[in-house]
C-alpha cells in the first residue's frame, strides 16, 4: 500500500514534468507569435520557462530514479563478470546508494529550511513576475526528499537480496 501511495506520488510530479515540456513550446511559440503580431512580448513565457527548466528535471529525477531507468556508468559490470566481480559491484551498489542516501538527505533538509525560510520571511524573487520564492524553490526539497526515499528502499532492498544470497545465509538452517 505504501508502496502504491509512493508510485502515485511520483507519478504525479512526473505527470506535473510532463506538463511542463508540453507547455513549454506553446508558451514559446505564444510570445514568438505575440511579438510578430502585436510587437508585445507575453512577460510570464520567458521566466515561466526559466522556471519549468528547473522544475522539469527535478520532478523526474525521482521516477527515473525509482525505475532505474536513469544513465548508468557501467565501468565495474564489465570488468568484473566473476564471483569477485559481482562482490565488489554490489559494495559499489551499496557504497553508491548509502552515498547517495546521505547525501540527499542532507540537501533536503537545508532545501526544506531555505524554503520554510522563504515562506515565512514572505520573500519573493527579484523579476518581473516577482513569484514567491518558496514557491519556485520548494521543488528542490519535495525532489531531493522523494530520491532520497527512492535510493534508501534500493539500498534495503539490495542488502537483503545480498543477504539472502550469501554462503552464510545459505549455511543458516530454515535459509532454504
Amino acid at each position: 500500500m505504501v508502496r502504491g501511495i509512493f508510485e502515485g506520488v511520483l507519478k504525479a510530479a512526473a505527470g506535473i514534468a510532463i506538463a511542463l515540456v508540453l507547455l513549454m513550446p506553446v508558451a514559446i511559440i505564444a510570445d514568438v507569435l505575440s511579438r510578430a503580431l502585436f510587437s508585445k512580448p507575453l512577460p510570464v513565457v520567458f521566466e515561466g520557462t526559466e522556471y519549468a527548466m528547473l522544475w522539469v528535471p527535478l520532478l523526474a529525477a525521482p521516477i527515473i530514479t525509482w525505475y532505474n531507468d536513469h544513465i548508468v556508468v557501467d565501468l565495474i559490470d564489465g570488468a568484473y563478470n566473476t564471483k569477485r566481480g559481482a562482490l565488489i559491484r554490489t559494495i559499489a551498489t551499496i557504497a553508491s546508494a548509502l552515498i547517495s542516501v546521505v547525501f540527499l538527505s542532507v540537501l533536503a533538509v537545508m532545501a526544506w529550511d531555505s524554503v520554510v525560510q522563504a515562506f515565512t520571511g514572505g520573500y519573493v524573487m527579484q523579476t518581473t513576475l516577482a513569484p514567491p520564492r518558496w514557491l519556485i524553490h520548494s521543488v528542490i526539497p519535495v525532489s531531493a526528499t522523494l530520491c532520497a526515499f527512492t535510493f534508501a528502499v534500493f539500498l534495503v532492498s539490495t542488502i537483503a537480496k545480498t543477504m539472502r544470497r550469501s554462503p552464510v545465509a545459505a549455511a543458516r538452517p530454515g535459509s532454504d
